[in-house]
């Protein structure tokens, strides 16, 4: 089978590696909750390589774009979402927010 994410280059290596310490410096400057390191998620540098390719090899884009990502996790509160299963139970079985027509 062959590899549907091609190894990175040297060059991507340096720049991953470089924008991994930009988002940890980011993170520990504005006390952000930690993705690099939570036992729910891990921002790992494959995640930041998947990001920098995605937009086209800028790297500003780049750390936008997981700043939003991480900034929509923590508005979302994605990261406990296993502690409210019982919530999401409860409507379910009620039919309140069930606004699907089928």
């Amino acid at each position: 089978m062959a590899n549907s994410f091609p190894i990175p280059t040297d060059e991507e290596i340096s720049v991953v590696d470089k924008l991994y310490n930009q988002l940890f410096d980011i993170k520990c400057e504005h006390n952000i909750v930690d993705l690099v390191a939570s036992s729910n998620y891990q921002l790992t540098k494959t995640c930041v390589l998947r990001f920098y390719r995605g937009r086209k090899c800028v790297e500003e884009t780049c750390l936008r774009a997981v700043r939003r990502h991480i900034q929509w996790r923590n508005d979302n509160d994605v990261d406990h979402i296993n502690d409210k299963l019982h919530l999401f139970k409860t409507e379910l079985d009620s039919g309140e927010g069930d606004h699907l027509s089928v």
